[in-house]
Formats: C-alpha cells, sequence, structure tokens
C-alpha cells in the first residue's frame, strides 16, 4: 500500500473540516521516519569504521523531544 500524500489529502479537504483525520496520517508518516532513523543509526552503530559517535542514543535523544498535542 502506498504512502498517501499529505498534500493530496490537504487540497482534498474542504474547508473547516475535522483535522483528527489529518492528524493520524502525519502522525503514521511521523512513526515511518522514526522508524526509517532506527534502523540508519543501527547500522551506522554497527560499522566498525563509524566508531567516534553514538548515533542511534542521539537520534533518540531528539526523537523523545517530540512535542504532543
Amino acid at each position: 500500500m502506498p504512502a498517501e500524500s499529505i498534500k493530496t489529502r490537504f487540497s482534498g479537504m474542504p474547508p473547516g473540516e475535522p483535522t483528527d483525520e489529518l492528524r493520524v496520517l502525519i502522525q503514521a508518516q511521523y512513526d515511518a521516519l522514526v522508524a526509517v532513523v532506527a534502523q540508519i543509526t543501527a547500522k551506522l552503530d554497527a560499522d566498525a569504521t563509524v566508531t567516534d559517535t553514538n548515533y542511534a542514543s542521539l537520534s533518540a535523544a531528539v526523537i523523545a523531544t517530540k512535542i504532543l498535542p
């Protein structure tokens, strides 16, 4: 199932449309992005030639600062 575009959803919404549905879409895209960042940082941490930083802990700290509704 292809990802849904926020731009497409916004342009198709009539003015005054409830935003709950849009929040669900944005949350799903945010969660997918967090998962990709976790995969990338885990791969960097596992790479023997990349030894100067713990990338997973750095990204987790930033992700933990997410603003909640």
